[in-house]
């Protein structure tokens, strides 16, 4: 039988034997109930599978991109009509941006 300490929050850490066996995770609903001189604990329930990443978490109704969009369009454009940003997030007030081996402000 494995045994554990109380904490003074009157927290108790499960065993990871227990745990396993049971399917005890992160966001389990557990319940007890006093039995003559122990507690019993059952899982009441438990919470879906939470994916490894984010990718895919939320949809949109909208496209990613508008219609009308066409890359196309961006080529010939000056610095002053460009913005760089860097995963979503303009990083500076201001950027040079290389065309042609000259820089001009972004």
């Amino acid at each position: 039988m494995e045994h554990s300490s109380v904490t003074s929050k009157g927290q108790v850490t499960i065993p990871k034997a227990v745990r396993q066996r049971l399917g005890i995770r992160r966001g389990s609903q557990i319940e007890f109930a006093l039995v003559g001189d122990h507690v019993e604990m059952r899982v009441k329930s438990t919470p879906q599978d939470v994916p490894a990443g984010g990718f895919g978490m939320l949809v949109s109704q909208r496209p990613a991109i508008p219609a009308d969009f066409d890359p196309a369009d961006l080529r010939g454009l000056g610095p002053s009509r460009t913005l760089v940003l860097v995963n979503g997030k303009r990083r500076h007030a201001s950027a040079l941006v290389y065309i042609n081996d000259t820089p001009g402000k972004g």
